[in-house]
């Protein structure tokens, strides 16, 4: 009896001992956060920008002069740091481009003013006109490959950032579904499953895109009805600056220049600001592409 009592007692003190040693439950510690919903996933990671602010569920921020601001969103992505890098390169030397041309252009109106006549001024100041279109248009094909780049970037940031809130089990199919079925934008293009493909003339090839989604469909609308206002305007600027070169209306004929030239970048101006619409149209698609192809258990 006193040997079971003493084997009793002894294995409450080891009890004791082993409940000291336990760490208690306020003890802090390292708890892997659980892997997201796809749904929650995709509001919480996927990006886009609109009117120059990173966009996403829970809000928005601006860019940042040279896209300084969200810079720390890539780190999640080497892919994506690299395409970031890349677009940042080609930014380096647009004020050259776009000062330059402005000036040249500014510096060809008195030169064709000077004259009624096709004379060595009116002639020298057409060559200037020329020149000015040609840095700025030089300038203009700097960003829209700058642009490209920062859309691959962000495309490829947001796989890597979903990728890391996706199980393990999961990932090399959302994987394989993210980068053959979302697609993202270029200049006048978009780029699906690592092919390019055309727009087209005010955004109808990329219809078929945007047809079975509804609220996907809604704003690439919008975006086409932008893109006619926006052309339309463009191409009667365009018109009026080009019958300027060759009337004989003397002194008005730099200032029709000038109107029509302004006319024309309003135009432009209008029809970039529609890409809003047609990103949001992307960013609407992509998700409800993937939430109809991703595994059941990991929506």
């Amino acid at each position: 009896m006193k040997n079971l009592l003493a084997i009793a007692v002894s294995l409450s003190l080891l009890s004791q001992i082993a409940l000291a040693q336990t760490p208690s439950d306020s003890t802090e510690y390292f708890v892997p956060s659980e892997y997201l919903s796809f749904k929650e996933n995709y509001n919480a990671h996927a990006a886009f920008v609109v009117d120059n602010r990173w966009t996403t569920s829970v809000g928005t921020q601006s860019l940042g002069r040279r896209w300084k601001n969200v810079a720390g969103e890539f780190e999640v992505s080497p892919e994506g740091q690299a395409a970031l890098r890349q677009a940042l390169a080609q930014r380096k030397f647009l004020p050259v481009y776009f000062l330059s041309g402005f000036g040249l252009l500014l510096g060809s109106i008195p030169l064709m003013a000077s004259s009624s006549q096709l004379d060595w001024q009116t002639g020298l100041g057409l060559g200037v006109a020329a020149g000015s279109f040609a840095l700025i248009l030089a300038g203009g094909k700097k960003v829209s490959q700058s642009e490209d780049n920062f859309n691959r970037a962000v495309w490829l940031r947001n796989r890597d950032a979903m990728l890391l809130h996706t199980s393990p089990t999961d990932q090399p199919r959302f994987r394989y579904l993210y980068e053959t079925e979302t697609l993202y934008l270029t200049t006048n293009s978009y780029v699906k499953n690592g092919r390019e493909q055309k727009l087209g003339f005010l955004g109808g090839k990329a219809a078929g895109e945007f047809r079975d989604i509804p609220t996907a469909w809604n704003m690439y609308e919008k975006y086409r009805k932008n893109q006619r206002v926006g052309t339309a305007v463009n191409i009667a600027g365009s018109a009026v600056a080009i019958v300027s070169l060759f009337s004989s209306g003397g002194s008005t004929n730099g200032w029709l220049f000038l109107g029509g030239s302004v006319t024309s970048s309003i135009g432009s101006g209008i029809t970039l600001s529609g890409q809003r619409f047609l990103r949001e149209a992307v960013h609407i698609r992509n998700y409800n592409v993937l939430n109809q192809k991703i595994l059941p258990e990991s929506k």
